[in-house]
């Protein structure tokens, strides 16, 4: 099974930045890139703060961008975005039926949760004990089943500034150890790629479409190097089989020039691959 993810496009009306970044070309360049590389996905998470300040105009700005992605699309929100502005453009995004845009899908590798962090007028993210009783139901319909967990805030520190502002909600870990086979938590917000463990359960923090931040252990914002256009853009690409998952933090813009073609001529690699990985004459 193979799946995507887009994290953090911070997508604004057309004439507009963000931070000096057109985010919009980043956006196109992204999706250019899954469309040509990565079109035998089986859906694309899109994995909150998509748009910038919540315009209309900047969601139908990311329909339009949207539409060369060859496969469905998953929805999640972030800080950045608009509950109600984001429905409105994409009325087909799921929902839990108590006004959250929250969903679950069931797969061939397992169910699939999206929650729902957004709270108006916070910069961290809040799963309210509405949302918690959902998760837990959702959880407890999979009961033997592998699950995993999608949430733009990460629950997680990760030893630096951000960690102010990551997902606030008591009782998570113990509402998802409860389940006993939650294999995998991928979120977004902190702009930087990373991963480890929480509570005994691994994690994904995915690289952004929009600017990526360097590295500065630390507790104040200046600790953090914002990295712009033309820096690294990330997206995500996921395989899951039945015996393991792999996340690939897939750099769709990157810096460095690529290295010649003729550098790696196709024959010897070939030879080794017939010869089981041996070296020819071995």
């Amino acid at each position: 099974m193979k799946f995507v993810i887009l994290s953090d496009l911070h997508i604004v009306p057309p004439g507009q930045d963000s931070h000096g970044v057109d985010t919009a070309a980043r956006a196109r360049r992204a999706v250019a890139e899954l469309a040509a590389n990565h079109a035998d996905a089986e859906f694309c998470v899109l994995l909150g703060d998509l748009a910038d300040h919540g315009s209309p105009e900047a969601y139908a700005l990311l329909k339009q961008i949207l539409s060369g992605l060859p496969m469905k699309q998953h929805f999640l929100l972030g800080n950045h975005d608009h509950r109600a502005n984001l429905t409105a453009a994409f009325p087909d995004v799921a929902h839990a039926g108590d006004g959250f845009v929250q969903s679950v899908l069931d797969t061939s590798e397992g169910r699939f949760i999206f929650l729902d962090s957004h709270e108006p007028g916070h910069v961290n993210g809040v799963l309210c004990e509405t949302r918690l009783a959902w998760l837990a139901a959702r959880l407890g319909e999979a009961k033997g089943t592998p699950v995993y967990l999608f949430v733009h805030h990460p629950p997680f520190d990760i030893g630096n500034w951000m960690d102010e502002i990551k997902l606030k909600s008591p009782g998570l870990a113990e509402i998802l150890k409860a389940h006993g086979d939650v294999r995998h938590i991928f979120s977004g917000h902190t702009h930087r790629h990373s991963s480890g463990v929480w509570h005994g359960i691994p994690f994904a923090n995915v690289g952004a479409v929009h600017y990526n931040t360097g590295l500065r252990v630390g507790r104040t914002a200046g600790d953090v190097t914002m990295y712009r256009f033309p820096g690294l853009g990330y997206s995500g690409v996921v395989l899951i089989d039945d015996h393991q998952m792999i996340v690939h933090h897939n750099e769709f813009i990157s810096p460095g020039a690529p290295l010649e073609p003729a550098m790696f001529p196709p024959g010897p690699m070939l030879a080794i691959i017939d010869a089981g990985g041996k070296l020819p004459g071995h």
